[in-house]
């Protein structure tokens, strides 16, 4: 409208126009004032009612890719390897000199007896000596083996004096060690064997 109304009065007011429009001498005052009216109406006219300015449209180019993480495959369990258990290092039999034998049954018949303690008895073979305790005196001298027995006519004892049972317990060694018949060691044990049907059980003490 505003358009027009600008177009209309450019007629009016332009030269020619005033040469050619039969109502210039008689145009009413009132009818210039609306125009005028119109045309200020029009250039106040706010800023919103002008047309848009066209935007182009862009594309939008989020990337709406899912980031969730994805659980990673398990990996396969490294292969164990078969441990080797070294087998146990085998025990030596132990022989005479394996260190303290200690006395711990006297047989004699169907008698069977064991130290006191108060009068412990051992022996300890070393390097072809012999020595240990009788009860209350101690023995020593040398030994050899033979013929499945052990030689020890060569050994002597203290002459300490020994109470009671003590004394008893002495002689029966010392019988049994000069007489002896055989012996024999089956595993922590040693058996002096003497006739007749005495034996000395001894138990090795390291």
């Amino acid at each position: 409208m505003c358009h027009d109304t600008q177009r209309v009065m450019a007629q009016i007011f332009s030269p020619p126009g005033l040469m050619r429009s039969p109502l210039n001498h008689s145009l009413p005052i009132s009818l210039v004032l609306i125009s005028l009216v119109a045309l200020s109406g029009c250039k106040d006219k706010p800023a919103e009612e002008q047309a848009p300015t066209p935007t182009s449209s862009v594309p939008d180019t989020t990337d709406t890719t899912d980031t969730t993480d994805t659980p990673a495959a398990p990996s396969a369990p490294a292969a164990s390897t078969p441990t080797q258990t070294a087998p146990a290092a085998a025990t030596e039999p132990l022989g005479l000199e394996s260190g303290t034998w200690t006395l711990d049954k006297i047989k004699r018949g169907d008698t069977v007896t064991s130290p006191g303690a108060q009068h412990p008895a051992n022996l300890v073979f070393k390097q072809d000596k012999v020595s240990g305790k009788l009860g209350c005196n101690t023995l020593f001298g040398s030994y050899v083996v033979a013929q499945g027995k052990i030689d020890m006519s060569k050994i002597a004892a203290t002459k300490m004096a020994c109470p009671g049972e003590g004394a008893q317990q002495e002689q029966v060694i010392l019988k049994v060690l000069n007489t002896m018949t055989s012996y024999s060691i089956d595993g922590q044990t040693l058996k002096i064997v003497a006739a007749p049907d005495h034996e000395l059980h001894f138990t090795n003490t390291k």
